[in-house]
């Protein structure tokens, strides 16, 4: 299965595995690639853990397969809830406690209340339930 791209098409797919934040499509862009370097649709599902139908259909013209695009896949919404808001909003106006009586962790943190200042501003986006 040889592929034959342009150098525009090339240009385009490695923008797409350089830049892309959507992991299937960089695969399928890297995937297109190695085609087109020359390299067997057996080795490419090896390498990119895909079936070889999959290959096929990333490797087929535009219009030649009845495939529908992917979709997306954002798991679990965040939520905002008023008690952790409050809890948010009270930690940041105390400050972090004094180094005596706060427990210090592997990563050299002091508390955890010294992030929730940097944590208010975020978590200001969600909706309150």
């Amino acid at each position: 299965m040889a592929l034959r791209l342009t150098a525009r098409d090339r240009e385009a797919l490695a923008a797409t595995a350089r830049s892309n934040a959507d992991a299937r499509e960089t695969r399928q862009a890297l995937a297109l690639l190695d085609l087109d370097v020359g390299e067997s649709p057996t080795q490419v599902t090896k390498r990119y853990r895909v079936g070889r139908s999959t290959v096929h259909e990333w490797a087929a013209p535009v219009g030649e397969t009845d495939r529908t695009p992917g979709r997306p896949h954002p798991g679990r919404r965040p939520v905002r809830t008023a008690a952790s808001t409050a809890r948010i909003a009270g930690s940041s106006s105390a400050g972090p406690a004094p180094a005596a009586s706060c427990w210090v962790p592997p990563a050299g943190y002091t508390t955890d209340t010294a992030s929730s200042p940097a944590m208010a501003s975020p978590l200001s986006s969600f909706p309150v339930r």
